[in-house]
C-alpha cells in the first residue's frame, strides 16, 4: 500500500520594519534592512507638530530620494517598500536639519 506525502507549501510573508517620528526625532535613528521589506513610518506628536517623512540622498543637491508622504499629524502613519540594496537617509519635511535618520538596505 502507498502511503501519500504531503509537503505543507510555505508563503513567504514580506518583512516589516517601523521607524517613528516622535517629537523632534526619528526612532530608531538607524536600521539595517534587507531588500523588499516594507518600512511603516509612524507619527507620534505629542506636541502637534505635523511630521512628513521622505528620503534624501546625501550625494544630490536637489535634495530629491525615493520617496515624500507629505505633511502627517499624530497617529498618521506611511508605509514604503525598500526595493535595492544602498543607504538612504531619512530626513522630516517640516524639521529637515534636526530630524535625520538612516536605512541601510542590504541584498
Amino acid at each position: 500500500m502507498l502511503l501519500a506525502t504531503f509537503t505543507p507549501t510555505v508563503k513567504a510573508t514580506a518583512a516589516i520594519a517601523y521607524m517613528t517620528y516622535r517629537d523632534f526625532e526619528i526612532v530608531p535613528a538607524k536600521i539595517t534592512i534587507k531588500a523588499g521589506t516594507k518600512v511603516v513610518f509612524l507619527v507620534k506628536s505629542a506636541s502637534g507638530d505635523c511630521h512628513e517623512p521622505y528620503s534624501s540622498y546625501p550625494d544630490r543637491s536637489d535634495a530629491s530620494g525615493l520617496f515624500d508622504s507629505g505633511a502627517l499629524h499624530d497617529g498618521a502613519s506611511y508605509a514604503y517598500t525598500f526595493k535595492q540594496p544602498g543607504t538612504i537617509t531619512i530626513r522630516c519635511g517640516c524639521h529637515p536639519d534636526m530630524m535625520i535618520a538612516t536605512v541601510e538596505v542590504t541584498s
